[in-house]
């Protein structure tokens, strides 16, 4: 009866406008989010994207973008490196972080800032110029700065300030950023098989091919809504066909949209587009929109300057200079031996140049032995490379075996629970249901230390990683472990997939490992 009396006063709170109403610009609160208000009342969410590197003055995060399997050459794996704008406490220690919106801009959240006198939908906007969005964005920094400085976060005292999203900042936080494991990270999306849950997409099964309202589906790993679907998103940065270099072109954008293939939606998916229409006019679509980050000047402050004047040297001997899109993901000893050969030429100028000036002796041979050094110290990267390769090559193995081993535990162990649930007592029930938990967490682990060994391998030249898996088997044969010898061959191939994709793909590794 109190029950059907509390639906009763429900309706007629709702009735008269008194029920609690939900905040449009925030469908889907949660306690971590950051709101900056806006004119007349509204609000812009964000939310944070740690990177699990500390406060130091240079730290930064490197993770690969791109996926060569969906993007081909548009989209070859890169190892970028990723820095925060601001340092906030994250889990109990100091880290750098950004914000981003937690949705889409919408059409009513632009209106409040440019034409304040239409209420506008709660659909992203678009058929929007990349020149409109730097308007819209400029005007909203003016009047936060004005009325409310003090909400927007701050680096060493001083304001941030709002903009598009860097390429690299929308990539780190479409994949799930550290709130998901490598494994998940790796993959073209981080939902599993519940993408409809979370995107937009063609079809009958998603959007119908029309634009939603935001906040309707569930978030990413990272709370954010819609990154990947209902419209692609605008980024700060000019279309390059590596993300490091190359001939700069129109702005890129990023993410699907409603009318984007199921089959084609992927973290990395990225597309250029002109600033401008054959007829001179901005270029605008109705499936591009844009969502912001809050960031910060780099030169912040005094204690900002000091500490990145103090940490320059140490940073840049510890530090190489990024090369080309191959170079980053290259394995170590290959980037060592790229900067030794630098180093050799280098050199070999400076003997070419002293030949012909005034030099005594002395300096000249000490010059030639330090030339020669260089090929010791080739040989002693190289031997490095192949003692790294044969260890992980058996670490990868071994934990691939034991991975095995124990999925095939998992049917047995749930048998075990259900007869004990018909037969046994509660405490026996709890000792096999916590032995099953058990398993489940050995696999875990195992899975992990199994992405972390090819991960390692990756970092070797392929020529050693193969030598490292033959050495193994030579082992494996002489001790007549004949399973464990298709294991180890699988793993190699699974090892050369990684090479050529850069992504981890464990969930079908670990089916074809319990196949044969």
């Amino acid at each position: 009866m109190m029950h059907h009396k509390f639906f009763l006063l429900f309706f007629l709170l709702a009735w008269v406008g008194l029920a609690p109403a939900q905040d449009p610009d925030n469908p889907k609160p949660t306690e971590e989010d950051l709101i900056l208000p806006m004119p007349g009342g509204g609000a812009m969410v964000f939310r944070p994207v740690f990177l699990d590197v500390g406060d130091g003055p240079y730290a930064t995060r490197e993770f690969k973008m791109g996926d060569r399997a969906m993007g081909g050459y548009k989209e070859h794996p890169t190892a970028v490196l990723l820095g925060g704008s601001f340092v906030k406490e994250n889990q109990g220690q100091p880290d750098w972080m950004y914000w981003i919106g937690k949705y889409e801009v919408t059409e009513r959240q632009y209106n409040r800032i440019v034409n304040p006198e239409v209420e506008g939908s709660l659909e992203p906007k678009t058929q929007i110029s990349w020149h409109e969005v730097q308007d819209f964005i400029h005007r909203y920094n003016l009047w936060l700065l004005e009325t409310a400085p003090d909400r927007m976060p701050a680096l060493d005292e001083t304001p941030g300030f709002l903009r598009l999203p860097t390429e690299e900042e929308w990539e780190f936080a479409a994949r799930g950023g550290n709130e998901v494991s490598m494994d998940i990270f790796d993959r073209k999306h981080p939902y599993g098989r519940n993408l409809n849950r979370h995107e937009w997409y063609s079809g009958p099964r998603s959007s119908h091919d029309r634009i939603k309202n935001i906040g309707l589906l569930r978030p990413n790993p990272l709370g954010i809504h819609d990154m990947l679907g209902n419209v692609s998103e605008m980024t700060s940065v000019s279309y390059r066909l590596e993300y490091l270099q190359g001939r700069p072109g129109g702005f890129a954008s990023r993410g699907g949209n409603f009318r984007t293939p199921e089959a084609h939606l992927r973290s990395s998916f990225r597309t250029e587009h002109a600033f401008y229409l054959a007829d001179g006019s901005p270029a605008a679509q109705a499936e591009l929109g844009f969502r912001l980050v809050i960031a910060a000047p780099v030169f912040a402050g005094r204690e900002t300057i000091q500490a990145l004047e103090e940490s320059w040297a140490d940073y840049r001997r510890e530090n190489p200079t990024p090369g080309t899109a191959a170079q980053s993901t290259a394995p170590a000893a290959e980037r060592t031996l790229y900067s030794l050969d630098d180093a050799r030429k280098t050199l070999e100028r400076l003997e070419a140049g002293l030949q012909r000036a005034t030099v005594d002796e002395d300096t000249l041979n000490a010059l030639g032995l330090l030339r020669a050094s260089f090929g010791d110290v080739q040989a002693m990267v190289l031997k490095a490379e192949r003692d790294s390769a044969a260890a992980w090559a058996r670490i990868a193995s071994s934990n691939a075996t034991f991975l095995r081993g124990e999925v095939r535990k998992i049917p047995a162990s749930l048998r075990v629970i259900e007869i004990t649930k018909q037969t046994g007592g509660a405490a026996e029930l709890a000792l096999y249901e916590q032995r099953h938990q058990n398993l489940l967490n050995n696999i875990q682990n195992t899975r992990n230390l199994y992405g972390l060994a090819i991960r390692e391998l990756g970092k070797v030249a392929p020529e050693r990683a193969r030598e490292g898996f033959a050495a193994y088997e030579r082992h494996l044969i002489e001790l007549g472990l004949a399973e464990q010898i298709q294991v180890n061959n699988l793993v190699l191939k699974q090892y050369l997939e990684y090479v050529e994709t850069r992504r981890l793909n464990l969930e079908a590794w670990e089916t074809q490992l319990q196949g044969f």
